[in-house]
């Protein structure tokens, strides 16, 4: 993974909503217990923390695909605004990256209806 330094995060972002195939977002948030819970989609996921006691992280990751690249994007989820962008290019970070897309969705099948552009990369 690289850390793009040489752009505007913000205005990249924007970008990628209108360019590029959203793959997911996600937020972590602490439960009333101290453990860490997943949360999918940043629409949903402050109902979905408050249904589990659990509070929010400040920051969020929305990740894009684009021309054979994955885009990490670090939100800051109080006004949505791009801090930061990284790049996943290497085939290998690509293929680990959708391996662990494959664990979420379960098989392959349903990876390859959620995430199309995904099929070249398993392995």
């Amino acid at each position: 993974m690289e850390h793009l330094d040489n752009i505007h995060p913000e205005r990249f972002y924007r970008e990628l909503i209108d360019d590029a195939f959203l793959i997911q977002e996600v937020v972590e948030g602490e439960t009333e217990s101290g453990e860490w819970e997943r949360y999918y989609n940043f629409e949903d996921a402050e109902d979905e923390a408050s249904y589990d006691g659990a509070i929010l992280s400040e920051y969020g990751n929305a990740f894009y695909f684009k021309d054979d690249k994955i885009y990490e994007c670090v939100i800051y989820l109080e006004n949505m605004e791009c801090t930061g962008v990284n790049l996943y290019s290497d085939t290998n970070e690509i293929k680990s990256f959708v391996n662990d897309l494959l664990d979420l969705a379960g098989d392959e099948e349903e990876l390859l209806d959620q995430q199309p552009w995904a099929k070249k990369f398993l392995s």
